[in-house]
């Protein structure tokens, strides 16, 4: 998400960029309807904070899957954020949670993508704990979108927002 040209980025760098981006985004459209609804200010905060969250963890998978993903299902090939020069918190986290060597590995794949063998270079990352540690918390900001909605009343509406939370937080696409 964050390029190369910021390299030694920190989580909390990462996690800025992406609550200014896909957050945003998810933020916005999760609120729209409570303003369009003339809903109360607390009511439009309470959506955009979910919104917020449902982003940040869309973002935490969508960047999860480009080390565990399928190419066919996700649509893209399997390591292109690192080949774009994008800094992903799997990458981040790897880095930080590798011995010299594999950090050293790492680097080289940050310099020059086309150096090393891509397979070889998500199992690296695998092997750091960096994609458990990117799914738990994907499903952390999942909890707290639904935490975020939880004053909905039991309707097939916030039944919906549910489901649309545990599909981004379960998705293989």
């Amino acid at each position: 998400m964050v390029q190369l040209e910021e390299a030694g980025i920190t989580e909390e760098q990462y996690f800025e960029t992406i609550e200014r981006t896909t957050a945003a985004l998810f933020s916005a459209g999760a609120q729209v309807g409570a303003i369009i609804t003339n809903q109360p200010e607390k009511i439009q905060r309470r959506m955009a904070d979910f919104g917020t969250n449902l982003g940040i963890a869309f973002q935490l998978i969508d960047d999860y899957l480009d080390y565990a993903g399928d190419a066919k299902k996700i649509g893209k090939s399997v390591g292109d954020d690192l080949a774009e020069g994008k800094f992903t918190l799997p990458l981040i986290y790897a880095r930080q949670h590798s011995d010299a060597v594999l950090r050293n590995m790492i680097d080289v794949a940050i310099r020059d993508p086309e150096a090393i063998d891509i397979e070889q270079f998500c199992e690296i990352v695998a092997k750091s704990g960096a994609l458990e540690y990117t799914v738990g918390l994907a499903r952390q900001y999942g909890s707290r979108a639904i935490q975020s909605i939880d004053f909905l009343p039991d309707t097939p509406f916030r039944e919906a927002l549910y489901k649309l939370v545990d599909f981004v937080c379960s998705r293989d696409y």
